[in-house]
Protein backbone atom coordinates (compact mmCIF):
# COMPACT_ATOMS: atom_id res chain seq x y z
CA UNK A 1 0.00 0.00 0.00
CA UNK A 2 1.13 3.35 -0.83
CA UNK A 3 1.85 6.43 1.51
CA UNK A 4 -1.20 8.47 -0.32
CA UNK A 5 -3.43 5.37 0.29
CA UNK A 6 -2.44 5.11 3.85
CA UNK A 7 -2.73 8.90 4.52
CA UNK A 8 -6.34 8.40 3.05
CA UNK A 9 -6.79 5.87 5.42
CA UNK A 10 -5.46 7.93 8.18
CA UNK A 11 -7.83 11.16 7.43
CA UNK A 12 -11.46 8.50 6.81
CA UNK A 13 -10.34 6.90 10.21
CA UNK A 14 -9.98 10.17 11.86
CA UNK A 15 -13.67 11.73 10.61
CA UNK A 16 -15.33 7.99 11.17
CA UNK A 17 -13.84 8.43 15.02
CA UNK A 18 -14.80 12.48 15.43
CA UNK A 19 -18.50 10.81 13.84
CA UNK A 20 -19.00 8.43 16.37
CA UNK A 21 -17.51 10.73 19.47
CA UNK A 22 -20.37 13.17 18.47
CA UNK A 23 -23.39 10.49 18.50
CA UNK A 24 -21.91 9.84 21.64
CA UNK A 25 -22.49 13.32 22.40
CA UNK A 26 -25.88 13.81 21.20
CA UNK A 27 -26.98 10.37 22.84
CA UNK A 28 -25.26 11.74 26.09
CA UNK A 29 -28.40 15.14 25.86
CA UNK A 30 -30.89 11.94 26.16
CA UNK A 31 -33.32 14.75 24.28
CA UNK A 32 -33.63 13.87 21.16
CA UNK A 33 -36.52 11.58 19.57
CA UNK A 34 -35.05 8.01 18.56
CA UNK A 35 -36.73 9.02 15.06
CA UNK A 36 -34.79 11.77 14.94
CA UNK A 37 -31.61 10.55 16.26
CA UNK A 38 -31.55 7.56 14.31
CA UNK A 39 -32.34 9.51 10.83
CA UNK A 40 -29.41 11.55 12.12
CA UNK A 41 -26.87 8.67 12.52
CA UNK A 42 -27.73 7.29 9.20
CA UNK A 43 -26.94 10.77 7.36
CA UNK A 44 -23.64 10.63 9.08
CA UNK A 45 -22.49 6.85 8.16
CA UNK A 46 -23.78 7.62 4.78
CA UNK A 47 -21.95 10.62 4.43
CA UNK A 48 -18.66 9.30 5.96
CA UNK A 49 -18.69 6.35 3.40
CA UNK A 50 -19.56 8.38 0.12
CA UNK A 51 -16.95 10.65 1.56
CA UNK A 52 -14.18 7.39 1.85
CA UNK A 53 -14.86 6.19 -1.42
CA UNK A 54 -14.82 8.97 -3.18
CA UNK A 55 -11.40 9.71 -1.28
CA UNK A 56 -10.21 6.42 -2.97
CA UNK A 57 -11.06 6.88 -6.41
CA UNK A 58 -8.62 9.26 -8.90
CA UNK A 59 -11.58 11.24 -10.31
CA UNK A 60 -10.35 14.78 -9.42
CA UNK A 61 -13.75 16.82 -9.09
CA UNK A 62 -14.58 13.33 -6.54
CA UNK A 63 -12.01 14.55 -4.28
CA UNK A 64 -12.97 17.80 -4.09
CA UNK A 65 -16.66 16.92 -3.30
CA UNK A 66 -14.93 14.75 -0.74
CA UNK A 67 -12.45 17.82 0.79
CA UNK A 68 -16.27 20.05 0.86
CA UNK A 69 -17.97 16.96 2.62
CA UNK A 70 -15.09 17.06 5.10
CA UNK A 71 -15.23 20.72 5.80
CA UNK A 72 -19.17 20.72 6.09
CA UNK A 73 -18.56 17.70 9.00
CA UNK A 74 -16.05 19.68 10.59
CA UNK A 75 -17.66 22.72 11.15
CA UNK A 76 -20.78 20.78 11.96
CA UNK A 77 -18.73 18.60 14.19
CA UNK A 78 -17.07 21.82 15.73
CA UNK A 79 -20.24 23.14 16.06
CA UNK A 80 -22.61 20.88 17.53
CA UNK A 81 -20.04 19.69 19.80
CA UNK A 82 -19.94 22.82 21.77
CA UNK A 83 -23.79 23.37 21.61
CA UNK A 84 -23.72 20.05 23.24
CA UNK A 85 -21.44 20.79 25.91
CA UNK A 86 -23.25 23.65 26.80
CA UNK A 87 -26.76 21.80 26.64
CA UNK A 88 -25.35 19.31 29.30
CA UNK A 89 -23.31 21.59 31.13
CA UNK A 90 -26.87 23.46 31.51
CA UNK A 91 -28.57 20.55 32.69
CA UNK A 92 -26.53 19.72 34.46
CA UNK A 93 -26.28 22.84 36.53
CA UNK A 94 -29.38 23.50 36.80
CA UNK A 95 -31.74 20.30 37.52
CA UNK A 96 -29.46 18.22 40.29
CA UNK A 97 -32.34 18.73 42.98
CA UNK A 98 -29.58 20.46 44.98
CA UNK A 99 -30.65 24.16 44.74
CA UNK A 100 -31.52 25.76 48.23
CA UNK A 101 -34.12 29.17 47.61
CA UNK A 102 -33.02 32.12 48.91
CA UNK A 103 -34.28 35.67 48.55
CA UNK A 104 -32.29 38.94 49.75
CA UNK A 105 -33.98 41.58 51.68
CA UNK A 106 -32.79 44.82 52.44
CA UNK A 107 -33.66 46.61 55.54
CA UNK A 108 -33.78 50.55 55.23
CA UNK A 109 -32.83 53.05 57.69
CA UNK A 110 -35.43 55.65 56.93
CA UNK A 111 -35.95 59.31 58.31
CA UNK A 112 -38.86 61.19 57.60
CA UNK A 113 -37.90 64.32 58.27
CA UNK A 114 -34.90 63.89 56.04
CA UNK A 115 -32.33 63.88 58.63
CA UNK A 116 -28.70 63.36 58.01
CA UNK A 117 -26.21 60.85 59.04
CA UNK A 118 -24.81 63.27 61.79
CA UNK A 119 -28.07 64.11 63.22
CA UNK A 120 -29.50 60.86 63.28
CA UNK A 121 -26.79 58.94 66.00
CA UNK A 122 -28.92 58.56 69.26
CA UNK A 123 -31.90 59.15 67.95
CA UNK A 124 -35.14 56.86 68.59
CA UNK A 125 -35.09 54.23 65.26
CA UNK A 126 -38.82 52.27 65.72
CA UNK A 127 -38.93 48.80 64.12
CA UNK A 128 -41.83 46.13 64.00
CA UNK A 129 -40.93 43.07 66.37
CA UNK A 130 -43.53 40.92 64.15
CA UNK A 131 -40.45 40.40 61.34
CA UNK A 132 -39.25 37.22 61.60
CA UNK A 133 -35.64 38.62 60.37
CA UNK A 134 -35.95 42.37 61.77
CA UNK A 135 -33.66 41.14 65.08
CA UNK A 136 -30.47 39.78 62.69
CA UNK A 137 -30.43 42.93 60.76
CA UNK A 138 -30.87 45.19 63.54
CA UNK A 139 -27.21 43.75 64.92
CA UNK A 140 -25.62 44.65 61.43
CA UNK A 141 -27.14 48.09 61.94
CA UNK A 142 -26.01 48.77 65.36
CA UNK A 143 -22.49 48.09 63.29
CA UNK A 144 -23.06 51.59 61.67
CA UNK A 145 -25.28 53.65 63.64
CA UNK A 146 -25.76 53.41 67.40
CA UNK A 147 -29.50 54.45 68.34
CA UNK A 148 -31.91 53.71 70.48
CA UNK A 149 -34.06 50.81 68.93
CA UNK A 150 -37.75 51.10 69.95
CA UNK A 151 -40.68 49.00 68.72
CA UNK A 152 -44.10 50.12 67.59
CA UNK A 153 -46.79 48.93 66.24
CA UNK A 154 -46.40 47.92 61.77
CA UNK A 155 -49.52 50.15 61.11
CA UNK A 156 -47.92 53.26 62.88
CA UNK A 157 -44.22 52.44 62.09
CA UNK A 158 -44.02 55.04 58.89
CA UNK A 159 -45.26 57.97 60.90
CA UNK A 160 -42.23 58.03 62.76
CA UNK A 161 -39.40 60.44 62.52
CA UNK A 162 -36.64 57.49 61.86
CA UNK A 163 -37.35 54.17 61.21
CA UNK A 164 -35.53 50.02 59.98
CA UNK A 165 -37.88 48.87 57.63
CA UNK A 166 -38.06 45.45 54.70
CA UNK A 167 -37.96 46.92 51.31
CA UNK A 168 -40.61 44.51 51.05
CA UNK A 169 -42.36 46.16 53.51
CA UNK A 170 -41.22 49.75 51.67
CA UNK A 171 -42.80 48.90 48.76
CA UNK A 172 -46.03 48.23 50.01
CA UNK A 173 -46.74 51.44 51.50
CA UNK A 174 -45.71 53.10 48.25
CA UNK A 175 -48.04 50.51 46.43
CA UNK A 176 -51.07 51.32 48.92
CA UNK A 177 -50.59 54.66 49.00
CA UNK A 178 -49.19 55.09 52.45
CA UNK A 179 -46.20 56.75 51.33
CA UNK A 180 -44.84 59.03 48.65
CA UNK A 181 -41.00 57.86 48.42
CA UNK A 182 -40.14 61.40 47.61
CA UNK A 183 -40.98 62.77 51.14
CA UNK A 184 -38.54 60.08 52.83
CA UNK A 185 -34.78 59.34 52.95
CA UNK A 186 -33.26 56.60 53.14
CA UNK A 187 -29.98 56.93 54.87
CA UNK A 188 -27.90 53.68 55.06
CA UNK A 189 -29.64 49.94 54.15
CA UNK A 190 -28.69 46.16 55.54
CA UNK A 191 -28.30 43.11 53.25
CA UNK A 192 -29.82 39.93 54.55
CA UNK A 193 -29.86 36.71 52.47
CA UNK A 194 -32.70 34.23 53.70
CA UNK A 195 -32.09 30.86 52.79
CA UNK A 196 -35.43 28.58 53.28
CA UNK A 197 -35.62 24.72 53.16
CA UNK A 198 -34.71 22.68 50.85
CA UNK A 199 -37.21 20.55 49.90
CA UNK A 200 -36.34 17.26 48.74
CA UNK A 201 -38.09 15.92 45.58
CA UNK A 202 -38.85 12.24 44.32
CA UNK A 203 -35.95 11.77 41.82
CA UNK A 204 -38.12 8.92 39.79
CA UNK A 205 -39.39 10.07 36.69
CA UNK A 206 -43.15 10.45 36.73
CA UNK A 207 -45.65 9.90 33.72
CA UNK A 208 -47.68 12.68 35.33
CA UNK A 209 -46.92 15.44 37.35
CA UNK A 210 -48.05 18.85 38.81
CA UNK A 211 -45.24 21.99 38.73
CA UNK A 212 -46.04 25.36 40.74
CA UNK A 213 -44.80 27.97 39.27
CA UNK A 214 -43.84 31.11 41.10
CA UNK A 215 -42.60 34.43 39.30
CA UNK A 216 -41.45 37.01 41.85
CA UNK A 217 -41.11 41.15 40.93
CA UNK A 218 -38.24 43.19 40.85
CA UNK A 219 -37.51 43.01 45.00
CA UNK A 220 -37.33 39.55 44.53
CA UNK A 221 -39.90 39.37 47.49
CA UNK A 222 -43.44 39.22 46.08
CA UNK A 223 -44.55 36.18 44.55
CA UNK A 224 -46.95 38.50 41.52
CA UNK A 225 -46.90 35.19 39.24
CA UNK A 226 -48.68 31.96 40.54
CA UNK A 227 -49.41 28.73 38.46
CA UNK A 228 -50.18 24.77 38.07
CA UNK A 229 -48.41 23.21 35.37
CA UNK A 230 -50.41 19.99 34.95
CA UNK A 231 -48.16 18.15 32.96
CA UNK A 232 -49.61 14.34 31.13
CA UNK A 233 -46.70 12.34 29.42
CA UNK A 234 -48.68 9.66 28.54
CA UNK A 235 -51.79 11.47 26.90
CA UNK A 236 -49.55 14.23 25.61
CA UNK A 237 -51.41 16.90 27.73
CA UNK A 238 -50.63 20.19 29.66
CA UNK A 239 -52.79 22.31 31.57
CA UNK A 240 -52.07 25.85 32.73
CA UNK A 241 -54.14 26.67 35.81
CA UNK A 242 -53.98 30.43 36.93
CA UNK A 243 -54.13 31.30 40.31
CA UNK A 244 -54.70 35.05 41.41
CA UNK A 245 -51.64 36.36 42.70
CA UNK A 246 -54.38 38.29 45.14
CA UNK A 247 -56.12 35.21 46.23
CA UNK A 248 -56.65 34.78 49.98
CA UNK A 249 -55.66 31.92 51.28
CA UNK A 250 -54.46 30.25 54.29
CA UNK A 251 -50.90 29.44 54.76
CA UNK A 252 -49.83 27.37 56.91
CA UNK A 253 -48.68 28.42 60.51
CA UNK A 254 -49.31 32.06 59.70
CA UNK A 255 -52.94 32.36 58.99
CA UNK A 256 -54.70 34.23 56.00
CA UNK A 257 -52.94 36.12 53.61
CA UNK A 258 -52.84 37.19 49.86
CA UNK A 259 -49.99 34.72 48.05
CA UNK A 260 -48.34 37.98 46.51
CA UNK A 261 -47.31 38.87 50.20
CA UNK A 262 -45.92 35.68 51.26
CA UNK A 263 -42.68 35.27 49.03
CA UNK A 264 -40.94 36.54 52.20
CA UNK A 265 -40.49 32.76 53.14
CA UNK A 266 -40.23 30.85 50.70
CA UNK A 267 -42.22 29.32 47.62
CA UNK A 268 -42.90 26.50 50.19
CA UNK A 269 -45.58 28.19 51.70
CA UNK A 270 -47.79 29.24 48.63
CA UNK A 271 -46.89 25.86 46.86
CA UNK A 272 -48.80 24.33 50.19
CA UNK A 273 -51.07 27.07 50.50
CA UNK A 274 -52.49 26.56 46.81
CA UNK A 275 -52.06 22.34 47.72
CA UNK A 276 -55.11 22.73 50.15
CA UNK A 277 -57.11 24.90 48.68
CA UNK A 278 -57.21 22.57 44.89
CA UNK A 279 -57.13 19.35 46.68
CA UNK A 280 -54.13 18.35 44.57
CA UNK A 281 -50.23 17.12 45.17
CA UNK A 282 -48.33 19.62 43.62
CA UNK A 283 -44.57 17.37 42.67
CA UNK A 284 -42.45 20.35 41.80
CA UNK A 285 -41.72 23.91 41.68
CA UNK A 286 -40.34 25.98 39.27
CA UNK A 287 -39.26 29.83 40.85
CA UNK A 288 -38.39 32.71 38.06
CA UNK A 289 -36.57 35.80 38.01
CA UNK A 290 -37.77 38.87 36.40
CA UNK A 291 -34.75 40.06 35.43
CA UNK A 292 -33.44 37.29 33.85
CA UNK A 293 -37.07 36.78 32.15
CA UNK A 294 -36.24 40.22 30.20
CA UNK A 295 -32.92 38.23 29.28
CA UNK A 296 -34.50 35.28 28.14
CA UNK A 297 -37.32 37.44 25.63
CA UNK A 298 -34.12 39.10 23.86
CA UNK A 299 -32.61 35.86 23.66
CA UNK A 300 -35.08 34.36 21.60
CA UNK A 301 -35.64 37.07 19.23
CA UNK A 302 -38.40 38.38 20.89
CA UNK A 303 -41.93 37.38 20.52
CA UNK A 304 -45.08 37.88 18.48
CA UNK A 305 -47.98 39.01 21.28
CA UNK A 306 -51.57 39.28 20.49
CA UNK A 307 -53.94 41.78 21.97
CA UNK A 308 -58.01 41.90 21.68
CA UNK A 309 -58.12 45.27 22.52
CA UNK A 310 -56.03 48.22 21.81
CA UNK A 311 -54.31 50.13 25.42
CA UNK A 312 -51.37 52.28 26.95
CA UNK A 313 -49.52 50.01 29.83
CA UNK A 314 -50.04 52.32 32.93
CA UNK A 315 -46.45 50.76 33.77
CA UNK A 316 -43.23 52.33 32.16
CA UNK A 317 -40.72 50.52 30.35
CA UNK A 318 -38.71 50.14 33.19
CA UNK A 319 -36.99 47.66 35.44
CA UNK A 320 -35.66 47.07 38.58
CA UNK A 321 -38.04 50.02 39.84
CA UNK A 322 -41.17 50.71 40.63
CA UNK A 323 -41.03 54.62 39.78
CA UNK A 324 -43.02 54.76 36.31
CA UNK A 325 -41.98 58.29 35.37
CA UNK A 326 -38.76 56.80 35.17
CA UNK A 327 -39.60 55.36 31.48
CA UNK A 328 -42.58 56.03 28.76
CA UNK A 329 -45.41 53.73 28.72
CA UNK A 330 -45.87 51.38 25.75
CA UNK A 331 -49.03 51.31 23.17
CA UNK A 332 -50.38 47.98 22.31
CA UNK A 333 -52.41 48.07 19.39
CA UNK A 334 -55.14 45.67 18.96
CA UNK A 335 -53.67 42.34 16.86
CA UNK A 336 -50.80 41.23 16.59
CA UNK A 337 -47.33 42.87 17.12
CA UNK A 338 -43.28 42.00 17.92
CA UNK A 339 -42.33 42.71 21.35
CA UNK A 340 -38.80 42.37 23.28
CA UNK A 341 -37.92 41.33 26.38
CA UNK A 342 -39.00 44.78 28.51
CA UNK A 343 -42.06 45.10 26.22
CA UNK A 344 -42.67 41.92 26.90
CA UNK A 345 -42.53 42.26 31.02
CA UNK A 346 -44.15 45.55 30.71
CA UNK A 347 -47.20 43.86 29.21
CA UNK A 348 -46.85 40.68 31.81
CA UNK A 349 -46.96 43.34 34.30
CA UNK A 350 -49.82 45.37 33.36
CA UNK A 351 -53.15 44.93 35.22
CA UNK A 352 -54.95 48.56 35.61
CA UNK A 353 -55.81 48.90 31.49
CA UNK A 354 -58.25 46.17 32.09
CA UNK A 355 -61.75 45.79 33.25
CA UNK A 356 -61.06 42.44 34.59
CA UNK A 357 -57.46 43.27 36.00
CA UNK A 358 -55.64 40.83 37.51
CA UNK A 359 -57.53 38.23 36.19
CA UNK A 360 -56.72 39.73 31.78
CA UNK A 361 -52.94 40.00 33.27
CA UNK A 362 -52.64 36.28 34.12
CA UNK A 363 -54.18 35.61 30.98
CA UNK A 364 -51.62 37.38 29.40
CA UNK A 365 -49.03 35.89 31.09
CA UNK A 366 -50.24 32.70 30.00
CA UNK A 367 -50.15 33.87 26.37
CA UNK A 368 -46.91 34.68 26.72
CA UNK A 369 -45.18 31.98 28.14
CA UNK A 370 -46.69 30.32 24.77
CA UNK A 371 -45.17 32.46 22.93
CA UNK A 372 -41.90 32.20 24.10
CA UNK A 373 -42.13 28.79 23.54
CA UNK A 374 -42.79 29.50 20.31
CA UNK A 375 -40.69 31.83 19.63
CA UNK A 376 -38.07 29.61 21.10
CA UNK A 377 -38.87 26.95 18.50
CA UNK A 378 -38.15 28.98 15.40
CA UNK A 379 -35.10 27.33 13.78
CA UNK A 380 -33.40 31.20 13.65
CA UNK A 381 -32.90 30.49 17.05
CA UNK A 382 -30.18 27.79 16.01
CA UNK A 383 -27.50 30.54 16.16
CA UNK A 384 -29.13 32.01 19.20
CA UNK A 385 -28.47 28.67 21.35
CA UNK A 386 -25.99 29.38 23.50
CA UNK A 387 -27.11 32.95 24.06
CA UNK A 388 -30.28 31.72 25.31
CA UNK A 389 -28.70 29.28 27.59
CA UNK A 390 -26.48 31.66 29.50
CA UNK A 391 -29.56 33.99 29.42
CA UNK A 392 -31.76 31.43 31.60
CA UNK A 393 -28.46 31.38 34.17
CA UNK A 394 -29.97 32.42 37.32
CA UNK A 395 -32.81 32.33 36.15
CA UNK A 396 -34.70 30.42 38.48
CA UNK A 397 -34.37 27.76 40.87
CA UNK A 398 -36.30 24.01 40.75
CA UNK A 399 -36.27 20.89 42.48
CA UNK A 400 -37.35 19.31 39.03
CA UNK A 401 -35.25 16.12 38.34
CA UNK A 402 -32.89 16.03 35.47
CA UNK A 403 -34.17 12.78 34.23
CA UNK A 404 -37.77 14.44 34.08
CA UNK A 405 -36.83 17.15 32.05
CA UNK A 406 -34.92 15.56 29.72
CA UNK A 407 -37.75 13.04 28.74
CA UNK A 408 -40.02 16.24 28.96
CA UNK A 409 -37.86 17.85 26.36
CA UNK A 410 -38.09 14.87 23.96
CA UNK A 411 -41.78 14.42 24.11
CA UNK A 412 -42.33 17.50 23.19
CA UNK A 413 -40.42 17.40 20.36
CA UNK A 414 -40.97 14.37 19.09
CA UNK A 415 -45.10 14.34 19.78
CA UNK A 416 -47.99 16.70 19.10
CA UNK A 417 -49.13 17.92 22.41
CA UNK A 418 -51.96 19.81 23.47
CA UNK A 419 -52.22 22.98 25.72
CA UNK A 420 -55.12 24.18 27.79
CA UNK A 421 -55.86 26.40 30.18
CA UNK A 422 -58.08 27.17 32.92
CA UNK A 423 -58.41 30.07 35.75
CA UNK A 424 -59.66 30.21 39.32
CA UNK A 425 -62.77 32.82 40.09
CA UNK A 426 -63.66 34.27 43.21
CA UNK A 427 -64.21 38.36 43.81
CA UNK A 428 -62.25 41.17 44.94
CA UNK A 429 -61.98 42.62 48.32
CA UNK A 430 -59.94 44.12 51.40
CA UNK A 431 -58.44 42.25 54.48
CA UNK A 432 -55.22 41.97 56.50
CA UNK A 433 -51.82 41.67 54.19
CA UNK A 434 -48.24 41.22 54.85
CA UNK A 435 -49.43 38.83 58.15
CA UNK A 436 -51.36 41.65 59.98
CA UNK A 437 -48.84 44.52 58.93
CA UNK A 438 -50.61 46.09 56.11
CA UNK A 439 -54.32 46.34 55.12
CA UNK A 440 -55.09 46.15 51.03
CA UNK A 441 -56.95 44.47 48.36
CA UNK A 442 -57.25 40.82 48.60
CA UNK A 443 -59.06 38.05 46.05
CA UNK A 444 -61.38 35.77 47.55
CA UNK A 445 -61.50 32.74 45.70
CA UNK A 446 -65.13 31.32 44.86
CA UNK A 447 -64.84 27.48 46.74
CA UNK A 448 -66.69 26.23 44.14
CA UNK A 449 -64.26 26.78 41.47
CA UNK A 450 -61.15 26.31 43.09
CA UNK A 451 -62.72 22.96 43.56
CA UNK A 452 -63.98 22.21 39.87
CA UNK A 453 -60.31 23.16 38.98
CA UNK A 454 -58.89 20.83 41.37
CA UNK A 455 -61.45 17.84 39.84
CA UNK A 456 -59.77 19.17 36.50
CA UNK A 457 -56.08 18.91 37.48
CA UNK A 458 -56.69 15.26 39.38
CA UNK A 459 -58.52 14.26 36.14
CA UNK A 460 -55.41 14.80 33.86
CA UNK A 461 -53.27 14.21 36.13
CA UNK A 462 -54.43 10.44 36.67
CA UNK A 463 -55.94 10.10 33.12
CA UNK A 464 -54.06 7.23 31.35
CA UNK A 465 -54.29 6.86 27.09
Amino acid sequence: MNKNKIIKLIISLIYVIFTIVFILKINSMNIIPNKYFIIGIVILVILNIISILCLMVKNKWLKIITILIYLILTIGYIVGINYIDKTNEFIDHTFTNNQIESVKINYLLVSKNKYTEKQLYYRDVYYDKTDDHVDEAILKLNKKYTSNMKTTDSSELYKKDVFFISDFMYDELQENGKINPNDYNVLYNVELEIKFDKEETNSKKKDSYNIYLAARDFSGHRIDLNKVITVNTKTKEILITNVNRFSYLEIEGKGKNRLSSTGYYGVQYNKKAIEKELGIEIDYYFSVDTKSFVKLVDAVGGINYCSDQAYTTTHALVLGTYDDSKGKKLYVKKGCQHLNGIETLTVARERNAFKDWITQRERNCTAIMEDILNSAKKPSNITRYPDILDSMNGMYKTNIPKDTVQYGIKSLLNDKWTIKTQEIKGKYGSNSICFGREYGAVFYVDKNSSKKAGETINNLYNKTK
